[in-house]
């Protein structure tokens, strides 16, 4: 056998590009292609979007102002090697630090300062707007369901979680939205360390080095900075970080359950992130003690007056009546026009790291606990969602949990060349468009 032939030699990157990797580019450029050119086509007013399929503006603009994020994504590319060099403590924080400047640069290039990353929060809509429709966070419990229907649209579309840390933070006095959307980014592009610390837990340092700039440099941090998702993407990054370090020790299984049942009380959509927390394979011991985290965190939201199931139920009457009286989002195009949202923000390395997650699953020399897993998983609950309709035209921000967890299969010897494509094509985006939610 050749060292190409080697199935390990592929799935570690150390290969050049085939044919087979063309043909994942090629099939993730023409998924945007074609979401883009019917969407556009139907017309924004048909599929409830701005610029289909994406919730933004079109809106091209050159600047001086793109120097600062092409110094930024320019800076974590070059220093590769130096970076083979850094423990690993002192990596992750300057990961952090890079992130977060690479967030900040790629998002207020254009102006407007931190009003920019505050303007959507401020939306009547958004979660923040219905806080003066309770007393505290007990009051919200209590009474969130019955009140609904009274709701901005993303409390409609929601478990009471995001209101309720909303509530916490003025209480502790951060009343500022531009301090609570510096919260949400840096906990948002956090969680790009966290799931380097699952994947070095899962795969070894070394993978995990190779693919943190894959993940610090993806596009989705246009989303992280606009989009109070970057929480949820955050609590799903910890709740997979706990459970990767929860081995035998009762409390880690019983906190990462807890976790989970957190991340339930923030968003519908992350149920499905439970394929991806199996993919890290504990045993049923494990998963009985997690199961009570998750049901005392849900438990405990009943006896205060909210039940899970019966706000999901509600929910959905909410988002059924709000669909009918905007005539219907046509299911057929969203199959496609999710997918090509989720492919925008994920950039091209998804389409890499899916093409060797496959190819992985497809050889006979798998081996337990690869990252290739954690992409898989991902994947399916991504379908799932796709299928399931849940997600019509909620488009990018919804993926935001999913789509670190959608890179972490990269080649790792292709990956310095990743993230510096995941850079190109975040400024060429942020340089078309203009997010917003």
């Amino acid at each position: 056998m050749t060292h190409r032939d080697d199935p390990r030699a592929v799935l570690l990157g150390r290969t050049r590009p085939d044919g087979r990797d063309w043909v994942a580019v090629t099939v993730w450029a023409a998924v945007i292609a074609a979401a883009v050119a019917w969407g556009r086509w139907l017309g924004a007013a048909k599929v409830l979007v701005d610029w289909p399929p994406l919730h933004a503006l079109w809106e091209p603009a050159l600047g001086a102002g793109l120097l600062a994020p092409a110094a930024v994504a320019v800076a974590v590319v070059l220093t590769r090697r130096w970076q083979d060099r850094v423990r690993w403590p002192w990596l992750l924080v300057l990961a952090v630090i890079a992130a977060f400047a690479w967030m900040l640069a790629a998002n207020m290039w254009r102006g407007g300062g931190l009003d920019r990353l505050a303007a959507p929060l401020g939306s009547p809509q958004d979660y923040q707007g219905d806080v003066a429709a309770f007393a505290g966070p007990l009051d919200t419990l209590a009474h969130y369901t019955e009140r609904l229907p009274t709701l901005g649209t993303h409390n409609r579309g929601h478990p009471p979680g995001p209101l309720i840390v909303i509530e916490v933070l003025r209480g502790l006095g951060i009343v500022d939205l531009r301090v609570v959307a510096l919260l949400v980014c840096a906990a948002g592009v956090a969680a790009a360390v966290r799931v380097a610390a699952v994947l070095r837990r899962l795969a070894g340092e070394d993978r995990a080095r190779q693919v943190l700039p894959v993940l610090v440099l993806a596009p989705y941090v246009l989303w992280l900075g606009v989009s109070f998702d970057a929480v949820f993407c955050a609590a799903a990054a910890w709740t997979a970080y706990l459970w990767s370090r929860a081995g035998r020790s009762r409390g880690l299984q019983v906190a990462s359950g807890a976790c989970f049942g957190g991340m339930l009380m923030l968003s519908y959509g992350l149920a499905p992130f439970a394929l991806v927390l199996l993919a890290l394979r504990r045993g049923r011991t494990a998963l009985l003690w997690a199961a009570g985290g998750v049901a005392a965190v849900l438990g405990a939201a009943w006896a205060a007056g909210f039940m899970w199931f019966a706000g999901l139920a509600a929910t959905n009457v909410e988002y059924q009546a709000t669909y009918h009286l905007q005539g219907g989002r046509p299911g057929w195009y969203w199959w496609l026009g999710d997918l090509g949202a989720l492919a925008i923000a994920a950039g091209l390395a998804a389409a890499l790291s899916a093409r060797h997650a496959v190819a992985w699953l497809r050889s006979r020399d798998r081996g337990a606990g690869a990252p290739e897993t954690l992409t898989l998983a991902a994947l399916a609950a991504v379908v799932f969602m796709v299928v399931s309709g849940v997600t019509k035209a909620e488009v990018e921000r919804i993926w935001l949990p999913y789509m670190p967890w959608l890179l972490v299969a990269v080649p790792a010897g292709r990956a310095r060349a990743l993230a510096a494509a995941q850079g190109a094509w975040t400024l060429a985006v942020s340089a078309l468009v203009l997010p917003w939610w």
